[in-house]
């Protein structure tokens, strides 16, 4: 059976309504892109996600920690040593929504971008 027809958006428990929530959060592929070569600490996942409250990325770090997109690693250090690194699923995901800015790409003349 194929994923469109078992989706049902209408239902919060169903993949596809979590996909399109997802997809419709601002700032999570913002953050997945800029972890996809590196490990980077939070103050530098803030300089490069430009226009992000401190506020927000922290509670955008933590929807993907909890969905396992993103691994959380503390070093235990004084002052905090912490970093983030995409997880191989999260690796993954990106390698999808790189398709999706490609699409946007190809088509961006056709759609008036």
């Amino acid at each position: 059976m194929s994923a469109i027809i078992r989706a049902n958006p209408n239902d919060p428990d169903c993949v596809s309504r979590k996909m399109l929530d997802f997809l419709g959060n601002k700032w999570g592929a913002h953050v997945m892109y800029e972890l996809a070569a590196e490990p980077l600490r939070y103050n530098e996942l803030k300089r490069r996600v430009q226009g992000i409250s401190f506020k927000m990325l922290t509670k955008t770090l933590r929807l993907l920690e909890e969905n396992k997109l993103v691994h959380r690693e503390d070093y235990g250090t004084i002052p905090p040593h912490v970093d983030y690194r995409l997880t191989p699923l999260g690796a993954s995901l990106l390698a999808e929504l790189i398709r999706l800015v490609e699409w946007g790409f190809e088509h961006a003349d056709e759609l008036g971008w």
